[in-house]
């Protein structure tokens, strides 16, 4: 079996943000915009390119976007995203809900992170 390899990191506006790679069969980019799979695969477009495509592309809109969106920024591509799908009352009450903040304790004193 192979191993699951997750990347991890921050992106400016998104906070913690987890991925998946295209080649994990469960990604679930790749049965619903097969072109942006291959774009993504033939190394035409990032990762972050891809995240903010599939919140937009439809299987009968991909190719389109896909040529319209490689001259964006990310920033530009994000916002477009944000247009595209706008989060819910419900989906942005929840997100304040989760969010938190840790304070460990060190011997230098209390270290907000």
């Amino acid at each position: 079996m192979a191993a699951r390899i997750w990347s991890s990191g921050y992106r400016q506006g998104s906070g913690f943000v987890t991925q998946r790679p295209a080649s994990w069969s469960g990604w679930p980019v790749g049965s619903r915009l097969p072109v942006l799979r291959e774009r993504f695969a033939a190394g035409d477009l990032s990762l972050d390119q891809v995240d903010a495509i599939s919140k937009m592309a439809t299987a009968d809109t991909e190719e389109g976007l896909i040529e319209e969106c490689l001259g964006l920024s990310i920033a530009a591509l994000d916002r477009a995203a944000r247009r595209a799908n706008p989060p819910t009352i419900q989906d942005e009450r929840e997100m304040w809900q989760r969010r938190c903040l840790f304070i460990h304790h060190s011997l230098d004193g209390w270290k907000e992170s």
